[in-house]
């Protein structure tokens, strides 16, 4: 994901990806985490699980403005 030479261009996506990148991996391992716990979970804990793989997906593209 987001090899070298995809920082330029017209992206939406955080800066932080390539000037941060140990903290880009760490929060797509905790995505990847999050989403396996979303496919496994019960209807209970669906909306606690989607809150988490959301609250992941958030930290490498910022909120699109409605």
């Amino acid at each position: 994901l987001f090899p070298a030479g995809t920082e330029t261009g017209d992206k939406q996506a955080s800066p932080d990806i390539w000037s941060n990148r140990a903290g880009f991996d760490e929060a797509a391992a905790a995505a990847g985490d999050a989403a396996i716990k979303l496919a496994a979970t019960d209807e209970a804990g669906f909306q606690a699980a989607f809150k988490d793989l959301g609250a992941g997906c958030k930290t490498c593209r910022p909120a699109i403005p409605r």
